[in-house]
């Protein structure tokens, strides 16, 4: 606003770049229209003070706010929390990811990077958890909160918080209500270990795990001693390149892609879908969407734009036919589709379909060979 003041523009001038600013806020719908209106003004303007070259370098500046303009007094806040963040991610680890995980507990990612960091994710424990994500007794021990077992509303935290310890099962049961805890959750409860520290082992259920808590607590056992071919690293045509197997889920460089392995999990549960079509933000980019879970236990959706065909029916083939399998899958790690979901794996390729030997693990032969072709009819 200041070097449209500084050219010349007028009050009223100033307030149209004003506004287009505050247009390309956010997703910067309208914003490019808005500029392009303001240029011929500016360029008017600009040419009494200053060569077109310089004119072209300052526009340069402006135009750059079609993207998203940060003042100085976020960018100072924001330098300063990550800086502060940075301290205690370094000096106080188990803390800092607790913290985090509590105010952002749908956010898988920081379930993986505090993994990396060296932490154990553990289940929920009825006498010391917390609503939300908190310490646990080891060093390395950060406890699931309660708040995110699937059908505990806010009553049921409180009950069970309240009342803690518990000596038993039974002083358990005796002493929080049924109405705040119902059955299905106590066995959802049970299930998952949230009583081991009373005398009730959990199951290991993978599947129960992922379907109460939105992750697995370990590796999922589908994954366990399988060897997956096909994923090494290979140069492409032009500049893309393909960076291999991952077990990570930091986000794919454009032009790149990698293999990454999926545990498609049998839901018994109405929701999440494993498999829905979904439009993205103000109804644009329709995709399919596949829910899997990762070697870390981790959700996410393998998605497709719905006008590529073949691979929305081989997605459909996978949801349909090869439940409980392993599929490892060319693609990238993307943001989630939907506003905090499963984190993005954008779907390109069944990895060995493009030499008939696509990398499906647990299905019937014939289930492979299907694959195979549709990979091969796409």
């Amino acid at each position: 606003m200041e070097l449209g003041y500084a050219i010349g523009m007028s009050d009223a001038e100033v307030d149209d770049l004003y506004q287009a600013i505050k247009l390309a806020k956010g997703i910067g719908r309208g914003a490019k229209e808005a500029f392009a209106k303001i240029k011929p003004k500016f360029y008017k303007h600009a040419l009494k003070f200053m060569s077109e070259g310089e004119a072209d370098a300052t526009w340069e500046l402006l135009s750059a706010f079609q993207g998203y303009g940060f003042n100085r007094g976020h960018a100072t806040s924001y330098g300063v929390l990550a800086t502060r963040a940075a301290y205690l991610r370094c000096h106080h680890v188990r803390e800092f990811y607790a913290a985090l995980l509590d105010v952002y507990p749908e956010k898988s990612r920081y379930v993986a990077a505090a993994r990396g960091d060296g932490l154990t994710i553990s289940a929920p424990d009825v006498n010391r958890s917390q609503g939300g994500f908190s310490p646990g007794l080891r060093e390395d021990e950060i406890l699931v909160g309660l708040s995110r077992v699937k059908g505990l509303g806010p009553v049921g935290v409180r009950a069970i918080t309240g009342g803690q310890p518990f000596a038993s099962y039974d002083d358990f049961t005796s002493r929080v209500p049924k109405s705040a805890v119902k059955k299905p959750v106590l066995e959802r409860l049970a299930g998952i270990g949230a009583f081991n520290s009373i005398g009730v082992k959990g199951d290991n259920d993978d599947l129960l795990e992922f379907e109460t808590l939105g992750f697995t607590l370990r590796k999922p056992q589908a994954f366990r001693g399988l060897k997956f071919r096909h994923v090494s690293a290979r140069g492409g045509s032009g500049d893309w390149t393909h960076d291999g197997y991952t077990r990570g889920v930091e986000y794919t460089p454009s032009m790149h892609s990698v293999s990454k392995a999926f545990w498609i999990p049998p839901l018994t549960e109405k929701k999440p879908k494993l498999y829905e079509i979904k439009a993205g933000y103000m109804g644009k980019n329709t995709n399919a969407l596949l829910l899997a879970v990762d070697t870390n236990g981790l959700a996410f959706h393998i998605m497709t734009p719905t006008d590529k065909e073949g691979n929305v029916a081989i997605l459909e083939f996978l949801a349909q036919k090869c439940q409980g399998c392993v599929v490892v899958v060319d693609g990238a790690i993307r943001q989630p589709f939907l506003t905090d979901g499963p984190m993005g794996f954008r779907f390109y390729n069944v990895a060995g379909a493009y030499r008939g030997e696509a990398q499906l693990h647990g299905a019937d032969e014939r289930y492979v060979f299907a694959l195979n072709e549709l990979t091969r009819r796409k």
